[in-house]
């Protein structure tokens, strides 16, 4: 479910294991020397849901896993809302697991479905909060009509 990807480091850059390392807009202090080289010993998942979209776990849940899972760094994504985002915040804090807040927003270009992912965004503004009311409210009035269709 949560996954991270390590990122070789050159031992000409990085010669000290405590050495601050920039990966995504998380610090990181601690790697791993090795025969080949450098490895970050910390991961990062940006792309989780929760039950406020499409996910199976609580926000709680979801921090609790992270923790357990070795991740330093989560983004909670849901579909169409950042309802979540304050909760993981909280939780995380309590963990030690860093948070980046974002979304994940569908779109179409031409026939094709796009996922949009946005990061580092203010989870509160009004503004944003009101335009994902209206895709979720459009997003319910579709499902409604597919539901009818199906019962008919």
């Amino acid at each position: 479910m949560m996954t991270g990807n390590t990122k070789k480091l050159s031992n000409k850059k990085h010669k000290k294991s405590n050495r601050l390392i920039f990966l995504y807009g998380f610090h990181t202090k601690k790697c791993h020397n090795t025969k080949r080289g450098y490895f970050l010993m910390n991961f990062i998942d940006l792309h989780i849901h929760s039950t406020y979209s499409d996910g199976t776990l609580t926000p709680a849940l979801l921090i609790q896993q992270a923790k357990k899972s070795g991740l330093r760094a989560i983004s909670l994504t849901d579909h169409d809302t950042t309802e979540g985002v304050e909760e993981i915040i909280k939780y995380g804090n309590t963990y030690g697991v860093e948070i980046l807040s974002g979304v994940e927003l569908s779109a179409h270009i031409d026939a094709s479905a796009v996922h949009i992912l946005g990061y580092g965004l203010r989870h509160n503004d009004p503004v944003l909060l009101a335009q994902l009311a209206g895709i979720q409210e459009a997003r319910n009035t579709r499902n409604q009509k597919i539901i009818k269709r199906l019962n008919e």
